[in-house]
């Protein structure tokens, strides 16, 4: 078994049959198989299964579709079949609406859109020397599947895991390939408007403005979640209640249903303690909550005559942010340096959309 290689001669052969599916794809908005006449039916003069004006009894051939088209990205074609397979991947385990089911698919279908126009956009950066660009692209490639050769020690560990997956080496190399495209794309775009004056600086009323709109994310966090077994009172409750907490201090993976199974309890419900719901809650959970920190099991504590032994699964403690500490304005640096990174290519995705040829138009917003 011989390692693949993706050059350009194993493309270019297909570029006219990519373009020749989306005028088909955007013609017919979907991919239909055409049934074969049925052999007892008599077919004069009939090529394809094109019906025959002269046979009044010949029934026309009925069609199954397979496959729906999208969306339209320059000449990419994304097909229903890629949505569905992403909302299993993604939603599988949920019950969603008719209505749900319609928004998370369109959102699927921009989301894969948006990536298709940086790789049209990664294109465009190689139109100047379309050799060199895609010699380049072509070793990045495959420096790639080298580098994944190497990671699971040989190409025939490589070619099992792929088989298991059922992902052929050309749709890995393809991946990769828009891959490199969508971040050339980016880094390319986002560098010319760099030239244009656009800037990513963020200034000290932009912070101060940040830290007054948003007082919740800098104030104190105190925030608990509380599991427990309850015991109630029998003659040896001391004893299970003491080798309960004992073996769930030890085994750290036991949860609150095991260790009422094993000694003989009640699992209550998890109690999260905070600011909002500490007035509600008894004060043994309150107590522990306040005291210890994730994974402390209390002593066995009797309360209204029954015995409670609790363990804190998990705690938040954190004072409040002060806006002159430089770690906060660090915090909101970052997130408006992101959030103007976002904008930015935003805007640029919808100047390129504009500019190629996109169907649907309410894709991205719009003309």
């Amino acid at each position: 078994m011989s390692k693949p290689s993706f050059g350009r001669a194993r493309r270019s052969g297909s570029r006219f049959v990519v373009a020749l599916g989306l005028a088909l794809a955007s013609a017919l908005g979907g991919v239909v198989a055409q049934r074969p006449v049925d052999a007892s039916t008599p077919v004069r003069g009939n090529f394809g299964g094109i019906p025959d004006p002269n046979n009044a009894t010949q029934q026309p051939p009925s069609r199954v579709l397979i496959d729906g088209v999208r969306a339209v990205i320059g000449d990419r074609v994304i097909l229903q079949s890629t949505v569905q397979r992403e909302m299993a991947r993604q939603y599988a385990d949920q019950e969603l609406t008719e209505a749900e089911r319609t928004r998370l698919e369109f959102d699927i279908v921009r989301e894969i859109a948006k990536e298709e126009i940086w790789v049209q956009i990664g294109k465009v950066i190689g139109s100047q020397d379309p050799e060199e660009f895609e010699e380049t692209i072509d070793s990045l490639v495959q420096d790639y599947l080298d580098e994944q050769v190497q990671e699971y020690g040989s190409f025939a560990r490589m070619d099992e895991e792929l088989r298991a997956t059922q992902t052929s080496w050309q749709t890995l190399a393809q991946e990769q390939r828009a891959k490199i495209l969508r971040d050339s794309a980016r880094q390319h775009a986002i560098r010319e408007r760099f030239k244009d004056g656009i800037s990513l600086l963020v200034t000290p009323r932009e912070l101060r403005e940040y830290y007054d709109a948003n007082p919740e994310t800098f104030e104190a966090v105190e925030r608990a979640l509380v599991a427990g077994v309850l015991f109630r009172p029998t003659r040896d409750v001391e004893q299970r209640a003491a080798s309960a907490a004992a073996a769930w201090r030890a085994d750290p993976l036991l949860t609150r249903e095991n260790v009422a199974e094993r000694f003989g309890g009640n699992a209550m419900q998890v109690m999260e303690v905070n600011r909002d719901s500490i007035g509600s809650l008894i004060p043994p959970v309150t107590d522990i909550a306040r005291e210890g920190t994730t994974g402390t099991v209390s002593e066995p504590t009797p309360y209204r005559g029954n015995i409670l032994v609790l363990k804190i699964l998990d705690k938040q403690s954190r004072a409040a942010m002060a806006f002159d500490d430089i770690n906060t304005q660090n915090l909101i640096r970052r997130f408006l340096v992101d959030r103007k990174m976002r904008d930015l290519e935003g805007r640029i995705l919808q100047w390129k959309f504009e500019k190629i040829q996109t169907w649907p138009p309410e894709l991205m917003g719009g003309r």
